[in-house]
């Protein structure tokens, strides 16, 4: 079963998720755990978004802010994409097998009442501009 499809197109990346699966993570237990603490804290029913990066810690923004930075999210066909135009400063550099990527780490969160409900999306392309890392 496929539930996370990763595009990497000439000027953006893209991640999408099916709607209807939850999907194991590869993200570490203390960096989840801190999100997961930072989202509940500043949820609201409205939906936000928070860029992970190493050693940084995450903030919140809305869609809006995001939307306004170049990031676009959609809800289409069972599925949740995410889209970020190459050299975003939410984007990081690192290596993946050997290979040099360029990486957004996003998470996805709302809040209602004592629920959070959050969506982890990582995309990673070698077409950025991670070359000489």
């Amino acid at each position: 079963m496929v539930c996370r499809e990763v595009t990497c197109e000439e000027n953006f990346m893209q991640v999408s998720v099916r709607s209807d699966v939850a999907c194991p993570i590869g993200t570490m237990k203390a960096d989840w755990d801190a999100v997961v603490q930072t989202a509940y804290a500043s949820a609201a029913s409205d939906w936000q978004v928070m860029f992970q990066r190493v050693d940084e810690e995450p903030t919140p923004m809305s869609l809006a802010e995001a939307h306004e930075l170049g990031y676009e999210f959609d809800l289409t066909e069972g599925r949740l994409v995410f889209r970020a135009p190459y050299g975003q400063p939410d984007s990081f550099c690192t290596e993946v097998n050997s290979v040099p990527v360029e990486a957004a780490h996003v998470t996805l969160f709302s809040r209602q009442h004592w629920v959070v409900l959050m969506v982890d999306l990582v995309a990673a392309c070698s077409m950025g501009q991670c070359y000489n890392i």
